[in-house]
């Protein structure tokens, strides 16, 4: 029982000690000497194979540390001297042995080499520690005095840190140096010697040696303190050199039995590598060779001279010089000996053999031997021939040869594909096979590799990306191949660019008329056949769109050609081929069957008098002079005969033919015009075009007028502001109705030029009316989907407004529903900049198009125009009645004016008056009318007003 003091005793109690300076070198000498000792027995722990050996170094390294710590502390003991008589309790001494030995045990043996070796040194230093400590302090419960011992809690747990820390310290050296030699061992026997030593002195400065009175018996002893000291030290040293000698014995016999392994392996590896072992002499010039050696050189030992000659007689003469010359520089110390040459056997056969030496000096440094080894290399050096003649052969190709791993990296590459695609060697190894070859991608290169692993050979074309990204077609032969256990792919390529050239050449002359270029009457065939198919989907998609086959024919072209010669008729051919291709759109196409025969192939077309423009189009640029090389002006003209896909046949020839017959009718016409294969068609195609014709006539002559139809407040019933309407004042019809002209307008493009005009007109107009002194009013524009969506709206407004002076404030522009829908992206950008300027917004027809309210909240707009459907049948249908309703609140809600279009009831004006609508326009206020005209009723309402 450890005895602690929490006050030092008076001083007049306590025995004074002192220590023999001698005793206490020779213990700390003891510990270092045993913790050495038991280092190197625990250093063969590692070299045994089987357990029962570990377990038996393990054992003896633990009871050396153990005997050690235990004679360092006894002989510490005595060499302690307090004024009063000591005893030992033997069987506790004794006893105190056993800490020491099963701490140095689970150091040694678990820590270091059983298997435990993850432990940390942490916690192989706490067990060391705590096995120094219990062995000191069970060692001084052994003791016997006149009085007890007491301790000073402090110095004694310092005792302990003392043992773990210099303990950690020698674990952690020892663990960092993998590879012991005799000075670290040292260095970790002083650290581990001194754990012991310092927590003993420590734990002796924590003891107080106090007087109580009580007598003790000691027995009577033959041995002084300094024969048991003598004897303990002597033991220890006897037992710490049994355990190095042991342990040098048993490593001198492990390395004897591992030098004659290593002979016995060494002789197996010759043997069975065909090693030989050369010896030369350089004082004597004596030449040793082994078995092997006469094997290697076809030769025997009757005819060996023993000589250096008997080496250098054998070497070929070629080599000969190159081989004398590596042995002298690895003589002279210049480099090692590593060298290839070739020998010539007695039956004149060259053999390739491949050698390595070692220079022995003396201790002067002068060279007395070189012994080296040779073995057979001719197999080796002749597949090293055939890869050099292999990669010389590939490296001077004139194809491209490369090699891939299986990430798509290039490993190799030869010097023809570097030069063809623009770069060095260096920069292409290391690329990504996608880098120049444009049938590869990151995306597709795992499920390709994964096609040619399970197709072994692969051929395909492909093209190769260039430094200055030109392209050219190659012809690709991939084999996957396995070499060293990695997956590889080799490509071998060629360049097909004259092949493609010829394959291109040839489909030309077989599907295209040399003389125009363009695709003849087998091409013709294969594209309506496409067209054919793609159509019938289309049908069954229903989008409308139909097909349309124009045969053409040349007017008065037997004519040039017996008039001028065929070299001329060929050139006038080639220029109107020229003509027709130029009045087409990507998707259609043009044929030449022979002769001055043309067919035009018309796809997706909407209407099916855009087939009848187009053949207008084709006849007007036929008619205008052509300019030949023989100086002379010619002017022809064309006939054109139309059919449509399906109304006149689903086949090509049944097309051709109808196309044929309608051809005939058109020259039966006059000439110089087309006809449908219908008669009904061909009329209202005409009557379409030459109203086109007549509608850009009076654009130019100012035949076109603007009309204006009063909005009245439904409140008050007045006009507060007029739409402006477009009219076509024709001098043979009169006026035409805007159904009948402005859908040719937005298809041929014409309501551009006409929206301009009319806003213009309306705003010129407008400037008038105040000139005039009439009140302001909102004058309201329509504005095609045509025009919002191709034209700089915002633009135009801003130059007509400042042209014509006139009030932003006053102008209100209307747009369609499906205008705004079919330019969602574009829509608020340019609603929000006309807003910003001042210009009214309004949208007409509401409830006739999308009606989203999601994208209605989203625009500016100042007008929400009611279509005219929903107020015809008011008061009469209930549906109707409600849908305005609905609107109409709908309207307000999001702080929309509402103007009601088609008013033509007092029924109808009283159910909007009830519901709140803001404004109407309709027959039951005014028709439309002219300028002046509406002026008069502006000027009525004054009056009425004074």
């Amino acid at each position: 029982m450890l005895h602690f003091l929490p006050e030092p005793p008076n001083v007049s109690l306590i025995y004074i000690d002192s220590y023999r300076p001698t005793w206490v070198i020779v213990s700390i000498l003891l510990a270092i000497l045993a913790s050495y000792a038991a280092l190197k027995a625990s250093s063969r722990i590692e070299q045994q194979y089987e357990t029962e050996s570990k377990l038996a170094w393990a054992l003896i390294s633990a009871f050396t540390l153990g005997i050690g710590i235990w004679s360092m502390h006894f002989i510490g003991m005595l060499a302690l001297s307090l004024p009063c008589s000591i005893h030992y309790d033997l069987f506790i001494t004794l006893i105190s042995m056993i800490p020491g030995i099963l701490a140095g045990g689970v150091v040694f043996g678990l820590v270091w080499h059983h298997r435990t070796k993850r432990m940390s040194s942490a916690v192989g230093s706490i067990f060391l520690g705590a096995g120094i400590g219990i062995m000191h302090y069970t060692g001084m419960a052994a003791m016997r005095l006149e009085g007890f011992v007491g301790y000073n809690p402090y110095l004694f747990t310092l005792s302990i840190i003392v043992a773990v820390a210099l303990s950690y310290l020698a674990l952690r050296v020892k663990g960092d140096m993998v590879y012991l030699n005799t000075r670290h061992d040292v260095l970790v026997a002083v650290i581990m010697g001194g754990a012991v030593s310092g927590m003993h002195y420590t734990a002796m400065l924590a003891a107080y040696f106090v007087r109580d009175g009580v007598e003790i018996h000691i027995p009577p002893s033959d041995l002084t303190t300094n024969t048991l000291a003598i004897c303990i030290a002597l033991t220890t040293v006897f037992l710490a050199l049994t355990a190095l000698v042991l342990a040098a014995f048993s490593s001198n016999k492990e390395t004897t039995k591992q030098l004659r392994d290593n002979e016995r392996r060494l002789k197996i590896a010759t043997d069975s590598g065909q090693v030989g072992i050369w010896d030369l002499d350089l004082q004597t010039n004596e030449l040793i060779w082994d078995e092997t050696m006469f094997s290697l050189y076809r030769t025997c030992k009757e005819n060996f001279s023993g000589a250096y000659d008997a080496w250098s007689t054998r070497l070929h003469p070629e080599d000969k010089t190159a081989a004398e010359t590596a042995l002298q520089d690895a003589i002279s110390g210049i480099r090692e000996y590593a060298h290839e040459f070739r020998i010539i056997g007695p039956d004149r056969e060259i053999h390739y053999i491949k050698g390595h030496a070692h220079v022995i000096k003396d201790q002067a440094g002068k060279p007395i031997r070189i012994i080296g080894t040779n073995w057979d290399n001719s197999a080796h050096a002749l597949t090293q021939q055939q890869l050099k003649f292999a990669h010389a052969a590939i490296n001077n190709s004139r194809s491209s040869f490369f090699w891939v791993n299986s990430k798509g990296q290039v490993i190799d590459i030869n010097d023809y594909t570097c030069q063809s695609l623009g770069y060095s060697r260096k920069e292409l190894i290391g690329q990504y096979i996608w880098f120049f070859d444009s049938n590869f991608s990151a995306e597709s290169w795992p499920r390709k590799w994964a096609m040619q692993k399970k197709e072994i050979t692969r051929t395909f074309n492909s093209s190769f990306k260039c430094r200055d990204n030109s392209v050219f077609p190659v012809e690709v032969t991939a084999n996957y191949i396995v070499v060293g256990g990695e997956d590889y792919c080799f490509f071998f390529a060629h360049d097909i660019t004259d092949r493609k050239a010829a394959d291109e050449q040839i489909k030309q002359l077989a599907f295209h008329d040399p003389l125009t270029l363009l695709p003849n009457r087998r091409l013709l065939r294969e594209r309506l056949k496409h067209s054919i198919l793609k159509h019938s989907i289309n049908v069954e998609r229903r989008d409308g769109k139909t097909l349309a086959l124009l045969m053409l024919d040349l007017d008065y072209f037997k004519a040039v050609n017996d008039r001028l010669g065929h070299l001329a008729g060929d050139e006038l051919l080639q220029q109107v081929a020229t003509r027709i291709t130029e009045r087409l759109r990507d998707v259609d196409m043009v044929a030449r069957l022979g002769g001055d025969e043309f067919i035009v192939l018309l796809e997706d077309i909407a209407q099916l008098e855009d087939a009848a423009r187009v053949a207008n189009e084709i006849i007007t640029c036929l008619t205008k002079p052509f300019y030949l090389a023989q100086g002379e002006n010619i002017q022809i003209g064309a006939s054109i005969g139309i059919s449509l896909y399906p109304q006149h046949g689903d086949s090509l020839d049944t097309l051709m033919d109808h196309a044929d017959a309608a051809l005939y009718q058109a020259k039966d016409a006059g000439r110089g015009c087309f006809a449908y294969f219908s008669e009904e068609l061909t009329r209202v195609a005409r009557e379409r075009i030459a109203l086109e014709t007549r509608l850009r006539n009076a654009i130019k002559q100012d035949e076109l007028r603007v009309f204006y139809q009063p909005q009245v407040d439904i409140a008050s019933g007045r006009i507060v502001g007029a739409e402006a309407l477009v009219r076509w004042q024709d001098p043979r019809d009169g006026l035409v109705s805007p159904i009948r002209f402005i859908p040719i307008a937005e298809k041929t493009g014409l309501i551009m030029e006409i929206g301009e005009w009319v806003l213009r007109e309306t705003c010129r107009q407008g400037r008038e009316w105040l000139d005039a002194g009439l009140p302001p009013l909102t004058l309201a524009v329509n504005v095609s989907p045509h025009q919002f969506r191709r034209c700089d709206i915002c633009a135009l407004v801003t130059i007509v407004l400042s042209d014509t002076r006139f009030p932003v404030e006053q102008l209100e522009l209307e747009i369609t529903e499906s205008g705004l829908m079919e330019n969602q992206s574009n829509a608020t950008t340019i609603l929000n900049s006309l807003h910003a300027q001042g210009v009214r917004l309004a949208i007409d027809d509401f409830g006739t198009g999308y009606s989203s309210l999601a994208y209605l909240k989203l625009f500016p707009l100042d007008v929400l125009k009611i279509d005219k459907s929903f107020i015809n049948d008011i008061p009469f249908q209930q549906d109707d009645m409600e849908i305005t309703a609905t609107i109409i609140a709908m309207g307000h809600i999001l702080g929309f004016k509402v103007l009601a279009e088609g008013v033509e009831t007092p029924e109808q004006l009283a159910f909007l008056l009830e519901k709140g609508c803001n404004s109407y326009q309709g027959y039951i206020k005014s028709r439309p009318l002219p300028a002046q005209e509406f002026a008069e009723l502006l000027r009525d309402q004054q009056r009425n007003e004074l």
